[in-house]
């Protein structure tokens, strides 16, 4: 919507203030790298039936069931840890990798690679950059979904599997260090958050 925003943050909040965006909308907020590997009536039929529950916050492609200390996610991807959920692919589907961080289900936090929801929660949450985050592009998919773990809504994974082409490479980002620590600290008292 926002081409060339200085922040995901202001792109997000940019648009949803122009689209006047109504409660019952069914709001998507992506990367503009991704392919839902679905076709259009399954995908529709998965967001829909479980957007219409009045409990469910954000449902998203990945995510955990218990954010700890860390605030990372993925924290353990690779040896089996029960609280990630989900499935992406990166790169090429031919040459690229699959991580199957685990089975669909309720989580505390989802990536922001991909997020759907409600107008009604899009729009009681605040999608402003946090005055605590010096970094433009990180931590706002935590802060989005935390913010409606705080206020009892339930975050989803779904059995929808997309194919990234990013690898999500933080070797070098400024600000998502720093962002992780502002957002353990504006979040401290519901960390470790478990469902």
């Amino acid at each position: 919507m926002l081409v060339a925003a200085p922040s995901i943050f202001e792109a997000y909040s940019t648009a949803r203030d122009h689209l006047k965006i109504k409660p019952k909308d069914t709001v998507v907020l992506c990367h503009d790298d991704i392919e839902v590997l679905i076709n259009n009536s399954d995908f529709n039929e998965i967001i829909d039936k479980n957007l219409q529950k009045p409990q469910i916050g954000f449902v998203g492609v990945a995510g955990t069931s218990h954010l700890g200390d860390s605030c990372v996610w993925w924290e353990g991807v690779g040896f089996g840890n029960p609280a990630l959920k989900g499935v992406v692919y990166h790169g090429s589907l031919e040459s690229g990798h699959c991580n199957n961080y685990g089975d669909p289900g309720r989580v505390v936090v989802l990536d922001g690679l991909f997020l759907a929801t409600k107008g009604r929660i899009l729009n009681s949450i605040q999608l402003k950059q946090p005055q605590y985050f010096p970094g433009p592009w990180d931590f706002y998919d935590l802060f989005y979904t935390m913010q409606a773990y705080v206020k009892g809504y339930h975050n989803m994974v779904l059995p929808i599997p997309v194919r990234h082409d990013s690898y999500g490479d933080l070797a070098g980002k400024v600000g998502w260090n720093e962002n992780k620590k502002a957002f353990r600290m504006m979040f401290d008292r519901h960390i470790p958050a478990v469902v």
